[in-house]
């Protein structure tokens, strides 16, 4: 199978969505890693019951989605469409690929590197702005919500409009001063 770069010359690459069929992520983000392209597909573990049985399984953060890192150009997008299970390209009404701010790409990357217990989140939270002070999330900004005895903050990909959440004690979280510049994000994300 003949290897496709995910990066010119230039270094020109961005983050996109690609839709998947149902449950096809796994087999799609392998192809795109023998394509030779960048993938994130974040995965979470979760407990299912069937017949009456507990099991433990590994689940898409993002069902029906995988993110792939390439240079925009005509034939990268048609071999990321020809690989299993890939459905489309994330984008505008002109076909163009929607890009994701790669600083929510590393937020999810440290997220799922914790390996702290994800979840899926309904929808986009309504809680206040709040920043992680320490822990190995030290930095990473979102949303506190709190449900019965329980505080959880939660991440929006913009693109998606979904969301995940992790759980975590209150006191290891602080209101943000004034929004954070571009330096002032980079280096809360790049101390990973």
């Amino acid at each position: 199978m003949p290897q496709f770069s995910s990066k010119d010359a230039n270094n020109v690459t961005s983050w996109s969505a690609i839709g998947t069929r149902a449950n096809f992520e796994a087999r799609t983000a392998t192809d795109l890693q023998n394509l030779g392209f960048e993938v994130f597909y974040p995965r979470t573990n979760e407990v299912h019951e069937w017949n009456n049985r507990m099991r433990k399984v590994t689940a898409p953060l993002f069902p029906g989605y995988v993110f792939v890192r390439f240079e925009p150009t005509g034939i990268n997008q048609l071999n990321i469409l020809q690989a299993r299970g890939a459905k489309s390209i994330v984008g505008d009404s002109r076909g163009n690929p929607q890009i994701i701010d790669p600083l929510q790409i590393q937020v999810l990357q440290r997220l799922v590197d914790s390996g702290l217990l994800l979840s899926r989140h309904p929808q986009q939270a309504s809680g206040e702005r709040t920043r992680i002070k320490s822990g190995v999330l030290r930095g990473i900004e979102g949303r506190l919500i709190r449900h019965r005895n329980e505080s959880r903050l939660v991440v929006t990909l913009d693109l998606l409009g979904q969301s995940v959440s992790v759980r975590l004690r209150p006191q290891d979280t602080e209101v943000p001063g004034p929004a954070s510049t571009e330096l002032d994000r980079q280096i809360a994300w790049s101390s990973r």
